[in-house]
């Protein structure tokens, strides 16, 4: 695989979506245990059964709480669990993530195991082998009620609720990539496509549609791409031009927040030519508002500019469109007073109209801008206070260590807060490898746990971050702080 692909993208493909036959010989004693199961006239034993073909299906493992219910006349219990484990059936693995290792400043986070959220897996080989043994209808069964149990009982008027699991991604055990939330809306959709059934398919696409929203405004950019490409390139060549535009929008909103602004530009290109005569008016202009920032990333200023003069010219004045494309075209008027007066004044502006994200994207700009430490803190704490903005938080937070750890202001310290919300960024950084910023937050941690003599928690540190730049092939940055670690 390591000959067409990279490690990175590797990590990011469920290879066990689907059955394939298998040419090793299934050992006799699996056989065996399974029949044992399978063949019990123990209700409890039919009932792990049943759990150990409900997990071969959620092939990314799931919690008890979230299947205790799956079946409501006949619950499962701890006691399944532990009887699949006993035969060596599934795994049972404590759920940590890098906050709970590098930071004490909550300590009702579960450091032990006995505290720790437990994940119930099935092995590869004990899931293929079940696979096989799984009939169709059983197996379209397990998906339709899973449907209910991962997304809600309204997934099917596009009204998706993930779990705070799903929404957070700190499944440190599951593979990498979007999980089963994934695979069953990905079933959904194509199963209705399949049956060419149209009601089917709409429905299906209103909840891959919503999973994929959901996913990215909860800051899960890297599942939300995932996800997104491959409903994506499933609907590309169908007659389902809105649902095609709706899946490429998020697609190519997540391509540019995971760093693919090259692509953003492309795949939005690519609509814009090809289903022109299918996109609204607001949904072009936030095609552009896109393309805009992405080039604006890259500091092209005439094409972000120009990108940005067209939302204007799409989008209602005083609407958040509006202001974020004129906050982009002010942006590149330098830092003079004028620019800065009239930046503070658009940023009031989206504040008192209640555009939070906006308001804190032009207060990150206004900090870039400023030379006063005071200033900058001052924006920083007002970014921090404000809701539904968990991504400039995390820029904000990493922002004030940064110049909290400047020689210039050494009488300054980190407060346990600030500590607390470096850890809860870098953790959601790590699962969502947004690399800048990632790197951004290792270096002020890293930093800070120096200071301290934390020499444990910057081996933690080292461990989580030295296997996320190698998989990236940042060799030399992990080399480096290798020779640092070789003095603790």
């Amino acid at each position: 695989m390591l000959k067409i692909t990279t490690l990175n993208d590797l990590l990011d493909i469920d290879l066990d979506i689907t059955p394939v036959e298998s040419t090793e010989p299934i050992p006799k004693a699996l056989k065996h245990t399974v029949a044992s199961l399978s063949q019990s006239n123990n209700q409890y034993s039919r009932r792990s059964y049943r759990l150990l073909k409900l997990l071969t299906v959620l092939a990314n493992g799931e919690t008890l709480p979230t299947l205790r219910r799956f079946y409501p006349t006949e619950p499962l219990f701890a006691d399944n669990a532990f009887e699949l484990e006993d035969l060596s059936l599934i795994e049972i693995i404590p759920l940590f993530t890098p906050t709970d290792e590098i930071d004490d400043y909550k300590k009702s986070y579960p450091l032990f195991e006995a505290d720790a959220a437990k994940l119930l897996r099935v092995p590869k080989q004990v899931r293929d082998y079940v696979r096989s043994l799984i009939t169709d209808e059983e197996y379209f069964d397990i998906i339709h009620r899973s449907a209910d149990m991962l997304f809600g009982t309204k997934w099917r008027e596009g009204k998706v609720k993930l779990s705070q699991k799903a929404k957070l991604g700190m499944r440190l055990a599951k593979p990498l990539g979007p999980g089963n939330e994934h695979t069953v809306a990905l079933h959904l959709l194509r199963e209705a496509l399949q049956k060419e059934d149209d009601r089917d398919v709409k429905q299906a696409a209103k909840l891959c549609i919503g999973y994929c929203r959901n996913l990215y405004d909860h800051n899960c950019f890297k599942d939300a791409c995932l996800a997104a490409e491959e409903i994506y390139h499933v609907f590309f060549d169908k007659d389902y031009p809105k649902e095609i535009i709706d899946i490429a929008v998020i697609y190519g909103e997540s391509l540019r927040m995971t760093g693919k602004r090259k692509e953003t530009i492309e795949l939005f290109q690519l609509i814009l030519d090809d289903r022109k005569e299918h996109i609204t008016k607001d949904v072009e202009a936030s095609i552009y508002l896109e393309i805009a920032l992405a080039y604006e990333t890259d500091n092209e200023s005439v094409a972000s500019i120009a990108a940005a003069e067209r939302v204007l010219a799409l989008t209602e004045k005083e609407s958040a469109s509006f202001l974020h494309a004129k906050a982009i075209i002010l942006g590149f008027k330098g830092a003079g007073d004028e620019a800065i007066t009239s930046l503070i004044q658009l940023e009031r502006k989206a504040k008192k109209k209640d555009f939070v994200v906006l308001s804190n994207n032009i207060l990150l700009d206004l900090i870039d801008q400023s030379d006063d430490v005071d200033k900058q803190l001052s924006f920083i704490e007002r970014i921090l206070k404000s809701n539904s903005d968990d991504y400039n938080h995390i820029r904000a937070i990493i922002k004030k260590a940064e110049i909290i750890l400047k020689p210039d202001n050494s009488h300054m310290s980190i407060s346990n807060r600030d500590r607390h919300l470096l850890c809860l960024a870098y953790t959601h950084l790590y699962y969502q490898r947004l690399t800048s910023l990632f790197n951004r937050c290792h270096t002020v941690l890293w930093q800070i746990m120096k200071q301290e003599n934390h020499s444990n928690y910057l081996l933690r540190i080292f461990r989580h971050s030295s296997f996320l730049w190698r998989i990236l092939g940042d060799i030399d940055r992990e080399s480096n702080y290798l020779k640092e670690t070789e003095c603790y």
